[in-house]
């Protein structure tokens, strides 16, 4: 008897062990145990897929395209336009003269050339060529703000993923080494040298650790489910995170100054790129509403061709035409001087821009203050988990020997088994969310960490 409950305690320690140190490869699964097809995927692979395939940051590079084709048009309207074409023009029955008079016509005429053409508000044109620059700057930033922000929602649903993966692991062999510990202790109880209660304290255990594992199976296909939407896969995927993903990431070093962090924020998140040009577009907006009005519009013409035409439908008496015009207009009312709206309306944007600027700031601050403070925070958790660990494995071993010389009891070994598990999971769940401060702490002072 003593024999046999020290291989299950070999067992089981070794186990237990073997559960919190590497994860269990799945490569594929038959069509009985589960309708998805199982992949594994590491951390690397989810992150590249994330920035490849995610939609926002598609939707962030059209946005991008149209900005450009937007500051192409604005400084399109620098140039003259060309026009070419021919007329035909007939006129039958009464008409007036240049003296007035009114008389009987027949006539026809045609004409064909070709002109060039410019029509310049200076000033909105150019404002508007400063603007959409501008609008070029913020658009470009965005895909960089789209990218960083799936990279962190990629690394987290990986994380959770690995967390979920790691936890039904330990929660399986917990369950194995309460059940070969029941059936133990049922033999026991069948020749005489074991207490019913105590076979029937296991039996519960091991009901609690089958449900346990149910739960667990459960929150890692979820995981699973999650990343593969934010990833754009399959839905019919079941992934797997790789085997040896679970070791303690180092990104930023969190003892920084803060403000050394904040300054590398500040100067290096997109989101502030952003804010920043859209805070110049706006500006440009502003000074188009205050100054263009007073630069004059400018126009010109000058188109070369020919004419002809006679009053008995014969195409003769034709000869080359030439056509010049110049001028300069200021436009004096709505949507021109002396019109206050469109300035108020432009100053009211930039203010509103410029609080956005600031509130984004504010908020970049508070994430790094945050960050660096989780990460600190996890440092010392994880010292603690690793003594809570090794303080949990020196009981397990303890009172498996009281067990061993029949010192102790049943329900202080099986507390003890209880002890280790959740000192397991203590242990990879700390890992996992030091490694997601890191993760989140690297984005908020704008990377770049591994992708």
């Amino acid at each position: 008897m003593t024999s046999a409950r020290v291989r299950i305690a070999i067992v089981s320690a070794a186990a237990l062990v073997f559960a919190f140190a590497s994860l269990a490869v799945v490569e594929t699964v038959s069509a009985e145990d589960a309708p998805a097809v199982a992949q594994t995927i590491d951390l690397p692979t989810a992150l590249q897929l994330a920035g490849a395939r995610n939609l926002e940051i598609q939707i962030a590079r059209e946005r991008l395209r149209l900005a450009e084709a937007a500051q192409h048009s604005a400084r399109a309207r620098f140039f003259p336009w060309l026009a070419a074409g021919a007329a035909y023009n007939r006129h039958s029955g009464r008409i007036q003269n240049v003296e007035g008079e009114v008389i009987d016509v027949d006539k026809q005429s045609y004409s064909g050339g070709a002109g060039v053409h410019l029509q310049l508000d200076v000033g909105a044109t150019y404002f508007s060529a400063l603007s959409a620059h501008q609008l070029v700057r913020a658009a470009a930033s965005s895909i960089d703000t789209e990218r960083n922000d799936t990279i962190l929602s990629a690394a987290n649903a990986y994380l959770d993923l690995l967390a979920a993966a790691v936890s039904l692991r330990v929660r399986e062999e917990a369950e194995r080494i309460s059940r070969t510990y029941q059936d133990e202790l049922h033999r026991a109880v069948g020749v005489g040298v074991a207490f019913r209660g105590d076979e029937l304290r296991v039996r519960v255990l091991t009901e609690q650790s089958r449900i346990a594992v149910l739960e667990a199976e459960d929150q890692r296909r979820v995981a699973a489910a999650r990343l593969s939407d934010l990833l754009h896969l399959d839905a019919s995927v079941d992934l797997h995170p790789r085997d040896g993903d679970l070791a303690t990431l180092t990104l930023v070093d969190a003892d920084q100054p803060l403000e050394s962090l904040v300054a590398r924020a500040v100067a290096s998140r997109p989101e502030l790129q952003q804010a920043a040009a859209a805070v110049a577009a706006a500006r440009e907006a502003k000074d188009a509403a205050v100054y263009g009005p007073l630069i004059p519009s400018i126009g010109a013409l000058a188109s070369v061709g020919g004419i002809g035409g006679s009053p008995d439908g014969r195409p003769d008496h034709g000869g080359a035409s030439q056509d010049y015009a110049a001028g300069i207009n200021w436009r004096i009312g709505p949507g021109g001087l002396l019109d206050p709206a469109p300035i108020n309306a432009a100053r009211a944007r930039l203010r509103t821009e410029e609080l956005i600027e600031q509130r984004q700031k504010d908020r970049i601050v508070r994430e790094v203050v945050e960050a660096q403070s989780r990460v600190r925070s996890l440092a010392g958790q994880l010292e603690a988990s690793r003594r809570l660990l090794s303080d949990s494995e020196e009981g397990f071993r303890l009172s498996r020997e009281r067990k061993d010389f029949q010192v102790g009891m049943v329900l202080e070994t099986v507390q003890a088994e209880e002890d280790l598990v959740r000192a397991r999971e203590n242990g990879l769940r700390t890992i996992v969310e030091w490694n997601k401060a890191q993760y989140a702490l690297d984005h908020a002072i704008g990377g770049p960490g591994p992708r």
